[in-house]
């Protein structure tokens, strides 16, 4: 019995060996597990799955409303949704719109200074933009001279010389410079007299063939009018001596006047005072429009003391000359003032070497010796206005004035 027993049971379990391995088989063959895991339901596209919903339908188009506009702040039923169709599939659950950055980039910042930027702000960029500008004023004490000759035919040459000297002045000056891109700048000055020192001579002196003075007077001239302005432009274009000097170029215009009137007539032959001093007898206006090249040079010797040298040359002058001889205006002799004017064109030197002394911050006080020196020739017209009137070469019209120049400065 026990054998029979024994031989059943091993048929049993061969039996159920057999059928779980066919079931398995089965199993692998009809549910194979990488499809059920990623192969998408055949009614995916129609309904969606969790991982990949269906695309959301269009939003339905709102009736043209015909009811007024009401308030922002009311909200409209929209009655009880339709009843869906048997059979039909659910309508998908509306999608919420995609994000936009259209307020983002509306707005965008803005460059420049912020509205909010304080008052510092606002004068920190004023001072970059400023920074190294200069503007002073001074006083000046100088001296000049101008002379003049012509050569009347038949006459000596030069038949005729006047010398305006002596003609000491103060003057009031005022300075600025700006500092401009790429290490350029422009500078100015305007000077005019305030007050003389003294009085100035003229000498007249007139020569006939030999050479030989015919006349010869002076006149004192307690009177001077000084006025000057000048414009510069240029660049600073080399550094030396360790990067403490440097060395700039620049062109500019220059404008300069001098007026003097003559009192009393002394008579230097017969050693006779033949008009009063208080007696006007002349005055002569002399004016030059000049262009200037130059090069100016710097060398820092510390952080207080700076040196300079300021020097120009001028190509081209243009000279306009106004004499009026106050005891000659007859119309047979040189008639209406002016009675004698001069126009001609010439050259000339420029130059002026300077001291600076940061004495504060921010201010500065300089020093400097001035020398101006302009020289011209071209024709003289005697009478312009009279019936003799008569027109001669000029040999020459020259005026210059030095002095030592003053000046307070505040550095930005």
């Amino acid at each position: 019995m026990k054998p029979a027993l024994a031989v059943g049971l091993l048929i049993v379990a061969a039996l159920a060996v057999h059928s779980r391995t066919v079931g398995a088989a089965s199993i692998n063959s009809l549910y194979d597990m990488d499809r059920m895991l990623f192969e998408p339901h055949p009614m995916a596209h129609q309904y969606g799955t969790r991982w990949n919903p269906a695309p959301a339908a269009p939003p339905p188009v709102a009736p043209a409303p015909t009811a007024p506009v009401m308030s922002p702040r009311l909200k409209v039923n929209p009655g009880p949704a339709p009843n869906p169709v048997a059979g039909a599939a659910p309508a998908p659950r509306p999608v919420a719109p995609a994000k936009t950055f259209t307020r983002r980039l509306a707005k965008a910042p803005t460059r420049g200074p912020s509205k909010t930027k304080g008052a510092g702000g606002i004068l920190s960029e004023i001072r970059v933009n400023y920074e190294g500008a200069v503007m002073g004023v001074g006083i000046g004490l100088s001296t000049g001279q101008t002379d003049w000759n012509h050569t009347a035919p038949g006459n000596g040459d030069p038949t005729s010389e006047l010398t305006y000297d002596d003609t000491d002045v103060f003057s009031l000056e005022l300075y600025g410079r700006l500092p401009l891109p790429k290490k350029f700048f422009i500078r100015g000055n305007v000077g005019f007299g305030i007050g003389e020192i003294g009085d100035g001579n003229l000498r007249d002196d007139d020569f006939n063939t030999a050479q030989v003075l015919t006349s010869s007077t002076d006149s004192i001239i307690p009177d001077t009018d000084l006025f000057y302005m000048g414009v510069d432009i240029g660049k600073e274009v080399a550094k030396f001596d360790d990067r403490h000097g440097s060395l700039s170029l620049f062109a500019g215009f220059q404008y300069w006047r001098e007026k003097h009137s003559g009192f009393g007539v002394f008579n230097r032959l017969t050693n006779a005072q033949t008009t009063s001093t208080t007696t006007p007898v002349i005055r002569n206006e002399v004016e030059w429009k000049s262009f200037r090249l130059g090069a100016l040079f710097t060398d820092k010797v510390n952080d207080k003391l700076t040196l300079s040298a300021d020097l120009a040359f001028i190509p081209y002058t243009d000279m306009h000359n106004e004499d009026s001889h106050l005891l000659r205006t007859g119309l047979d002799d040189l008639g209406p003032t002016p009675n004698v004017i001069m126009d001609g064109d010439g050259y000339g030197f420029e130059g002026e070497f300077g001291i600076a002394y940061n004495f504060a911050s921010n201010w500065v006080v300089t020093f400097d010796l001035r020398y101006w020196t302009l020289m011209s020739d071209g024709d003289i017209v005697l009478g312009p206005n009279s019936t003799t009137s008569s027109t001669f070469p000029l040999n020459d019209l020259d005026t210059y004035r030095y002095g030592l120049n003053a000046r307070v400065n505040y550095v930005f």
